[in-house]
């Protein structure tokens, strides 16, 4: 008999050293996986590699599982199977060292992240007790001991893209707990934030990237707790943020290996969520137009994009094959219906429509209803296009573009809701930080230090 009780072990030691073994064997595959396929990784990336790693080990327990149950050790296998030709490979290329680099030029982050650790633990710690982690993200004991196959009946959960959902599944069946499943979403949400920074301070400065980072890990929607809980919203927004940002690296740069991981990074949002698709469907026509315009189609350039198109499809894009296989319909149970019998679809009439009257309403939930946010904002974007330095200027447009974009393309089909558009408001502090831009051009950081060392070298 299975007792519930034996299945909710907190956070300790065991437990922790499961969970950093298999991250770091995600790290040495995702970094084969990103030399073979895409070549040069850009530095900002460096400490998102464990994630393809993720991605692509995800897709091959979830082959399996259509031959071995989830109790069999099968996720050990898919590690070990995948590590072989990594591992070399990655000794090699001193994939350590220069992940070492990267973290120790983004210490400070860092040092942050370990004040919130002892918080993050007692969360991860607890039962899974929010509705949608219980009511379908996470497998029960008796499914993990007792579901030989996938079950791909007609069922509305049943034909989600799940990407996240069977990562944390492969954790619970190593741990028997899911405090490590809810510290992988953490851990996904973190290394969002730390891209991001890395990707900032390299090209604007430290002031705006530091700005970003404490103002997303402490923002009113409370990022920090949701990355604790079972759902796969955070992570969701996570790959389409670094997805966005490497888009952004190639909007402004050219540098088409960033747009490469794009398409990863977006294909392992498809793999989490529905509503990441009008969120790649934004980038890929915005992307699409880009190379038009650049003229980015010779022969390399199109093996390139077959690159990054595969990718998208081994670490996300497989959930709509296999539904198309399924159900005869690759986005069921969004919208259409299947050829199974007692196909269900999703209603979204809880969401708020996007319609004129709606705009305040949604713009003031971005921000829970926070009323000097919303100011800044508006002032921060004037500011921004009126005044700022092109560079910013350019951002802001682009992030504006991708916004109304993703809107034509959503309104017909969903309405607003705020955990399906976690995104936007990363977007809203993206450009409520952005006129601190500026302050990389004057040195302003250096000039006071300089001020400091010389009133210090006096008094002396």
């Amino acid at each position: 008999m299975l007792h519930l009780g034996d299945f909710f072990a907190p956070l300790n030691i065991s437990n922790l050293l499961i969970f950093f073994f298999f991250v770091a064997c995600c790290e040495i595959i995702g970094y084969r996986l990103a030399r073979l396929f895409i070549g040069r990784i850009p530095y900002f990336l460096r400490g998102a590699t464990w994630l393809l790693g993720l991605g692509i080990v995800v897709f091959i327990y979830f082959l399996s599982h259509y031959f071995v149950p989830y109790s069999f050790p099968t996720i050990l296998f898919v590690l070990i199977v995948l590590l072989v030709p990594s591992l070399k490979y990655y000794i090699d290329e001193k994939g350590l060292k220069s992940l070492s680099d990267f973290l120790r030029n983004n210490k400070l982050p860092l040092f942050i992240v370990l004040l919130v650790l002892p918080q993050v633990f007692v969360k991860s710690s607890q039962p899974p007790w929010v509705w949608d982690e219980m009511a379908y993200h996470y497998i029960s004991p008796n499914t993990l001991y007792f579901e030989k196959v996938w079950d791909t009946g007609s069922s509305l959960y049943l034909n989600l893209p799940r990407l996240l959902d069977t990562a944390f599944i492969s954790l619970f069946s190593l741990t028997k707990t899911y405090s490590v499943a809810r510290l992988l979403s953490f851990s996904i949400f973190i290394t969002f934030l730390i891209t991001t920074y890395s990707f900032l301070k390299q090209r604007f400065g430290i002031a705006i990237a530091m700005a970003y980072f404490v103002m997303a890990l402490f923002y009113r929607e409370n990022f920090l707790l949701w990355s604790t809980f079972g759902y796969v919203d955070i992570g969701t927004m996570s790959f389409v943020m670094i997805g966005f940002i490497s888009f952004l690296d190639y909007f402004r740069d050219k540098n088409f290996s960033s747009l490469q991981f794009s398409f990863a990074f977006f294909g392992m949002a498809i793999g989490s969520k529905f509503s990441a698709l009008t969120q790649f469907l934004s980038f890929l026509l915005i992307s699409a137009f880009l190379i038009l315009k650049r003229k980015d189609t010779s022969i390399l350039k199109r093996k390139k994009l077959l690159a990054g198109g595969i990718l998208a499809l081994l670490l996300g894009g497989y959930w709509y094959i296999k539904n198309l296989i399924l159900t005869g319909n690759p986005i069921y149970p969004i919208l259409f219906e299947c050829r199974l019998e007692n196909c269900e679809t999703i209603s979204f009439g809880y969401t708020t429509p996007f319609i004129i009257s709606n705009i305040s309403t949604i713009y003031s939930r971005i921000f829970l209803y926070d009323k000097f946010l919303q100011a800044v904002l508006i002032v921060s974007i004037v500011l921004s296009l009126a005044f700022g330095l092109k560079k910013i200027k350019n951002v802001v447009l682009f992030i504006l573009l991708y916004v109304a974009i993703e809107i034509i393309l959503i309104r017909n089909i969903a309405g607003y809701d705020g955990r399906y558009f976690y995104h936007w408001a990363t977007f809203s502090i993206l450009i409520l930080v952005a006129p601190l831009a500026v302050l990389d051009n004057v040195k302003l950081f250096p000039l006071l230090w300089n001020k400091i060392k010389k009133k210090v070298n006096h008094e002396d």
